[in-house]
C-alpha cells in the first residue's frame, strides 16, 4: 500500500527559492580571496567588494599600493571575475 503524501499549508512566509549552483561557486571563491587575505567591505548575492588593509607581502618584500579594493562577482554565464575597483 502506498502513502500519499499532503503539501503543508502555506503559512503566508513566501518560499525560498532553491539556491543557484553558480552561487556556491562563487561562495567558494570569495572564500578563498578572503583567505588570501583580504577583508570584506560590502556583499550581495552576486557580486563584493574587498580590500587589503597594506601594502602586498610577496616573499617577504613589501610591494604594491597601500591599501587595494577589488570587486569579485559572478557572471550571467557562471564565470567568477575579479577587478580592481
Amino acid at each position: 500500500m502506498t502513502e500519499a503524501t499532503h503539501p503543508l499549508p502555506a503559512t503566508g512566509a513566501t518560499a525560498e527559492e532553491p539556491t543557484d549552483p553558480r552561487e556556491s561557486v562563487f561562495a567558494l571563491a570569495l572564500a578563498a580571496k578572503l583567505e588570501q587575505g583580504y577583508h570584506l567591505e560590502s556583499q550581495g548575492k552576486t557580486d563584493a567588494v574587498l580590500f587589503t588593509k597594506g601594502r602586498r607581502r610577496w616573499f617577504g618584500l613589501v610591494g604594491g599600493v597601500p591599501g587595494r579594493r577589488r570587486r569579485i562577482a559572478l557572471e550571467d554565464d557562471g564565470r567568477v571575475t575579479t577587478r580592481a575597483v
